[in-house]
């Protein structure tokens, strides 16, 4: 298994379908989705259970507290099986191809720690996309190790859901969320920008 998805989930039923549909839906196959529901109150759970009856892929962890969105992350982790790991948003959605342009991109780039890639934001109130856009283009399709290459933070975003991580990577570094820190904060050995 190639990418193992890990989508933490607390209240969204509103949002929940539309994200498990843009998964479910990829052309590349080879993938596994841990859902975790974080003792959600809506009918969240529920919802999970209905895709998990369509597509076996889905795996769902129930957590017996609320926990929050890293330490439920974290659950996932632990389970995966995966050689990449994607953190996805439960209010998110993907391109329709995104992991096939992934998949290639990483024949390219066998050696890396992590892979970054862009996104748009679509904006609730005006229903616009709004286009994410590299400050440095230079970087991109290079591996860059951040810690001879400064360059490799121009384009640097917070957000776990445009990057992929080698799982054994977060694995031997022993690279979890905790309550005070993020793993979007974390410096990988090697990034590609796509």
């Amino acid at each position: 298994m190639l990418i193992s998805v890990i989508i933490p989930v607390y209240n969204v039923s509103e949002y929940l379908p539309k994200c498990l549909d843009s998964i479910i839906k990829q052309p590349f196959k080879d993938i596994e989705i841990i859902c975790i529901d974080d003792k959600s109150t809506d009918n969240s759970l529920e919802i999970l259970n209905q895709y998990h009856q369509k597509d076996s892929r889905i795996k769902i962890l129930e957590n017996s507290e609320n926990l929050g969105v890293g330490l439920s992350r974290n659950r996932g982790l632990e389970i995966a099986e995966g050689e990449y790991i994607h953190f996805v948003d439960p209010d998110d959605w993907l391109e329709d191809n995104l992991y096939t342009k992934l998949h290639n991109t990483l024949k390219k780039f066998p050696n890396i720690d992590m892979l970054y890639f862009s996104y748009q934001i679509f904006d609730n109130i005006s229903k616009k996309v709004i286009p994410f856009e590299y400050k440095n283009k230079n970087i991109l399709n290079k591996i860059l190790d951040p810690i001879n290459n400064p360059e490799a933070f121009d384009n640097w975003d917070r957000y776990a859901w445009i990057k992929l991580h080698k799982r054994q990577f977060l694995l031997d570094n022993n690279i979890f969320y905790t309550h005070d820190k993020a793993l979007e904060e974390m410096i990988p050995a090697a990034i590609a920008y796509v």
